[in-house]
């Protein structure tokens, strides 16, 4: 067959022109597409803008010699669990990166995927069919192949996870819950509820529980009493509630009158009775394993919850003005004033203390945390980094490739920067990762190099291994463990551990979590802690153009 030849866009209008024969696959033109446009994985639409089936031959679709297309760059979404990582990329499909010792592969042929959340040992992927497919630990949710089951998870808009169970928020406001299904174990069985669970817009999730907001402002909640399932002393203050923030094991709900209610263990924020007056205006909350801080509308900040986890900022209170935004590590806050420097608390080793970088934190624009260090993304596309060496906060041997860093990832362990080639139109090129650990990518070479660091030392691991030098997994993380007690000055005797037992598993109707984001950094000026308890760490999402990053480094 005779050679035609078809142009290939970017939105940004970059193109190229690609010689090839109708019997070619869309699938392969598309990769040659990406290697000559040095663009990400993305969909092939033809002039009417639809999408071009993949598997499909350039003739099937009805492409004539000189047809133009485009190449659609869909944004990439990256989510950690506790061994791996999984990529959504341009395409709808996913990647992953796993502890090939304790991970369990992803199904294979998963595409058309909409979103992804994790549990601590599981995956759960959206697809755009409305239909959900779960993978990873059976007993945390990675198992959803029950017929029963399949039949509830029809439907769905949003799934969120907690340590070892997912929840779905399905598009009647229904929600359904799978994973550990033991009574109160993690919030994988939401039967107590379920008859409440109606018209649910959002789902918050602390380590074993989980909080959903209803359409009229109330909120139900679920799991494990001591971490936060139990709410009914507080049920009587949670009305108009927008928002919900949990650490550990406590949340925050924030009203719509800027009213903060707090339930949970005391010792990681449940209880905010001592700074209950000054909670007014609040603008928006954080958390980090134990504590939280709410920036009010004049951009002071109050903090409570166990000072060891960044609960007391009386160290730098003068210094807590004008604060744009809060980040968190698992027990040290960072935040990003008006005049765009930055001001950390908390525990000096997890990045309560950032005089050793103060004097390159200018023009921040953006920060992210993983369990024991921060990343900041300055606004001529660097980076800077403190806090825990084996948390990623040494990035000295990639910091030559940090340049024109588009957004930040957070794992446990590690941290990966999306670059860009310094056109804000242009594809996401690069993903690095920071420190390297030993780690196995699953499937075709992503449309980025990897980079692998040599060497061993301040948290420095080997070079990745696989089939691809891409990002290497982030160290699991230990049980936390703690006291829990009530919201608002109200106590629950008891304690939020982070369970060691293995879960029974599985299948009951399924509850919500929300990924948390949380926010970091700052002159440290609070006291030491134990350390103990380091279990998981809280998520955040970094948004960037073309790239949208749930971090979940385990609380």
């Amino acid at each position: 067959m005779a050679p035609v030849s078809l142009e290939v866009t970017l939105l940004s209008g970059k193109s190229v022109e690609i010689t090839t024969d109708l019997d070619t696959k869309v699938e392969e033109l598309q990769t040659q597409a990406q290697k000559a446009l040095q663009a990400g994985r993305g969909l092939l639409l033809n002039s009417l803008g639809e999408t071009l089936p993949a598997a499909a031959s350039l003739k099937e679709v009805g492409l004539k010699p000189g047809d133009v297309l485009t190449l659609f760059l869909r944004e990439i979404s990256v989510v950690s669990s506790q061994h791996a990582f999984a990529i959504l990329l341009g395409d709808r499909s996913v990647e992953t990166w796993i502890d090939v010792a304790r991970g369990s592969s992803r199904p294979s042929g998963l595409s058309g995927v909409r979103n992804l959340q994790a549990s601590s040992k599981a995956f759960a992927a959206i697809l755009d069919t409305g239909q959900v497919v779960s993978w990873g630990e059976r007993r945390y949710g990675g198992y959803s192949g029950s017929t029963a089951l399949k039949e509830q998870l029809k439907g769905v808009k949003e799934v969120q996870a907690s340590h070892g169970a997912f929840a779905a928020i399905r598009a009647d406001g229904s929600v359904v819950t799978w994973g550990d299904s033991r009574t109160f174990a993690y919030g994988g069985n939401s039967q107590a509820v379920q008859h409440r669970l109606k018209h649910v817009q959002k789902i918050q999730a602390s380590h074993a529980a989980f909080a959903a907001i209803r359409e009229n402002g109330t909120v139900v909640t679920w799991g494990e009493f001591h971490c936060g399932g139990e709410s009914s002393l507080v049920q009587h203050q949670l009305v108009n509630v927008q928002h919900i923030q949990s650490s550990f094991g406590a949340f925050a709900a924030l009203r719509s009158d800027g009213f903060v209610v707090t339930w949970g263990d005391s010792e990681h924020g449940g209880d905010s009775s001592p700074v209950q007056r000054r909670l007014k205006h609040v603008r928006k909350i954080q958390a980090s394993h134990g504590a939280f801080a709410a920036i009010l509308s004049d951009g002071s900040v109050v903090t409570w919850g166990s000072p060891e986890y960044g609960g007391e900022s009386g160290g730098v209170k003068d210094q807590l003005k004008g604060v744009q935004q809060i980040q968190s590590s698992f027990s040290a806050f960072a935040a990003i004033l008006s005049d765009e420097s930055v001001v950390t608390w908390g525990h000096p080793d997890d990045g309560g203390d950032s005089r050793s970088v103060r004097d390159r934190l200018r023009n921040v624009q953006q920060i992210q945390a993983s369990h024991g260090a921060f990343a900041a993304i300055l606004a001529d596309g660097s980076v800077v980094t403190w806090g825990g060496s084996r948390s990623g906060g040494d990035s000295q041997v990639v910091q030559h490739q940090l340049k024109d860093v588009l957004a930040i990832q957070a794992s446990s362990r590690a941290f990966a920067a999306i670059l860009k080639d310094g056109t804000w139109a242009r594809p996401l090129e690069l993903l690095y990762m920071f420190p390297f650990d030993e780690g196995h990518h699953e499937g075709p070479p992503l449309p980025w190099e990897g980079f692998a660091a040599k060497g061993k030392g301040k948290g420095l691991g080997k070079p990745a291994k696989g089939l691809h030098k891409g990002p290497p997994l982030p160290a699991a993380t230990g049980a936390a463990k703690g006291q829990e007690k009530g919201g608002a000055g109200t106590v629950t005797k008891g304690s939020c551990k982070g369970t060691a037992q293995e879960p029974a598993v599985v299948a009951q109707e399924p509850s919500a979590t929300a990924a948390k984001g949380q926010d970091k950094g700052g002159d440290a000026r609070a006291p030491k802690g134990s350390g103990k308890g380091k279990g998981q760490e809280p998520s955040g999402v970094a948004s960037g153009k073309g790239i949208t990053i749930h971090s979940r480094p385990w609380r």
